[in-house]
């Protein structure tokens, strides 16, 4: 069982290519955070064990990213719960 608190400021392209980044802890957990190369920017956060397998994932409307960007991660693995909150510079 772990509780993760995570926050990172990223600036993504948004475009038609998925675009991100994948944050390890040393102990097997990952969080990706990307756009979903959509055409309405998304913000998708997966966080995966030690052996690869989904613990939780999640895909949310995002203002845009074409600004940086403040990304903030609350995750239980054990109840399978994820919470986020991100913001930009100039939208919510």
């Amino acid at each position: 069982m772990a509780f993760v608190m995570f926050s990172v400021w990223l600036l993504i392209p948004n475009g038609s290519f998925v675009t991100g980044i994948v944050f390890g802890s040393g102990s097997g957990l990952s969080i990706t955070i990307n756009n979903d190369g959509t055409a309405t920017p998304q913000i998708t956060i997966e966080a995966l064990d030690q052996l690869g397998a989904v613990i939780v994932a999640a895909t949310y409307d995002y203002a845009t990213w074409d600004t940086w960007g403040n990304v903030l991660v609350s995750l239980d693995t054990a109840g399978h719960q994820l919470q986020v909150w991100a913001s930009t510079l100039i939208a919510g």
